[in-house]
């Protein structure tokens, strides 16, 4: 990516501090781990997840999803749905703290899913995409930076 050779550091909360013009997200299941790496003059943040497909049960609906989120997996009666669409949450989650340092708990905002690719209601900033293996679903997405 052009850039040197460099460690990863850690903030007080554990998330990634990246080198000089870089941004990523890391992600990891068992013991795999994947890493989503930008230049920073392309990208203000991204986010990266990668879920277990069945760890997100009917159960814990309510408590990571909006009612509409829940209505739409209801409709589509397909498991592997509610995995991706908390990966997707995830992956917004972890981009918009690198961008702002805050946090946004999953509940707190609205993801559409649509094919391979994810929105953010009402933030057109901020679109993903994500993929399947009938095991475990990885979504990322991206804050573009648009330059002074």
């Amino acid at each position: 990516m052009g850039g040197p050779v460099a460690e990863v550091g850690r903030d007080r909360f554990g998330a990634p501090v990246w080198p000089e013009g870089f941004t990523g997200s890391f992600s990891h299941s068992g013991d795999e781990t994947a890493v989503l790496v930008a230049r920073a003059d392309r990208y203000l943040a991204v986010g990266l997840d990668w879920e277990v497909v069945g760890r997100i049960g009917v159960e814990l609906w309510g408590a990571v999803f909006t009612p509409r989120e829940v209505a739409f997996l209801r409709r589509m009666a397909r498991p592997e749905l509610a995995t991706a669409l908390f990966a997707a949450k995830e992956a917004v989650q972890k981009a918009r703290y690198a961008a702002s340092g805050s946090w946004t708990a999953v509940e707190g905002f609205e993801v559409a899913l649509r094919e391979e690719r994810f929105g953010v209601r009402g933030d057109e900033t901020l679109a993903g995409w994500f993929r399947g293996d009938g095991r475990r679903v990885v979504a990322a997405c991206g804050i573009p930076f648009w330059g002074a």
